[in-house]
């Protein structure tokens, strides 16, 4: 599902919902990861593990990766179309070394009103 204007609407409203939301998304992929391992090690073990349930904690964890990607590219896709994107990345390339490159390309891009 693509996001709409009520999704933004609803990131602008109230942002601490975004921050408590990514903050609950850390904690339930920590989560996610440790069950992992620990699906693993029982596999390692040669403990008898069903296959419904590898495949059930498969699809959860999988559902949540796609939703947190989704929610991360949303916040990408605000900040990249935010005035601070192309100084910041502007800074990022001095740091790298190619600062130069990037003058003249921030340069390019406000001559062509942009």
């Amino acid at each position: 599902m693509l996001p709409n204007d009520e999704t933004f609407m609803s990131m602008l409203k109230n942002k601490e919902a975004v921050l408590t939301s990514i903050l609950k998304d850390i904690e339930v992929s920590a989560a996610n990861a440790k069950a992992f391992e620990q699906l693993e090690q029982l596999y390692k073990d040669g403990e008898p593990v069903s296959t419904d349930r590898a495949l059930a904690a498969c699809a959860k964890s999988l559902r949540h990766a796609n939703q947190v990607n989704q929610r991360l590219l949303m916040i990408a896709l605000v900040y990249a179309s935010g005035g601070d994107f192309s100084a910041d990345a502007g800074k990022v390339l001095v740091k790298m070394g190619r600062g130069e490159e990037a003058l003249r390309e921030m340069m390019r891009q406000k001559m062509e009103g942009r």
